[in-house]
């Protein structure tokens, strides 16, 4: 395992900068192609209660969304961080191909980080 050290410090990117890492590249296309860049707004996240027919309670549980959030988001037609709107996306994936048989592009992009590192 590498150290750090005054003598081998570990180049950091600012917060700025861009990436330059394949992977890390065709995550962000990845999120970008399913809107994620785009947070869940309190309509789209009560469409998604609908669809599992529970209530908006229990699905910010599921998701570890405080009910303090919830109710945030409820006001002024806010939106949920960029985190709570993966973990509803990747249910509204799950839920939509369960109930309709039809193969959903996953939220998560696991296969984009075992394909990149099965071929090194």
């Amino acid at each position: 395992m590498e150290t750090l050290t005054k003598k081998n410090p570990k180049k950091s990117r600012g917060v700025g900068q861009r990436c330059k890492i394949p992977t890390v590249i065709k995550i962000r296309q990845h999120y970008k192609q399913l809107g994620l860049n785009q947070r869940w707004t309190m309509q789209r996240f009560n469409r998604l209660c609908r669809l599992m027919n529970c209530l908006p309670e229990e699905l910010a549980a599921i998701c570890c969304v405080s009910i303090t959030a919830l109710v945030a988001a409820g006001k002024n037609d806010s939106e949920f961080s960029l985190c709570a709107s993966l973990h509803f996306a990747m249910i509204e994936s799950f839920v939509i191909e369960f109930k309709t048989g039809l193969k959903v592009r996953p939220a998560m992009p696991i296969d984009l980080i075992y394909n990149s590192q099965a071929k090194k």
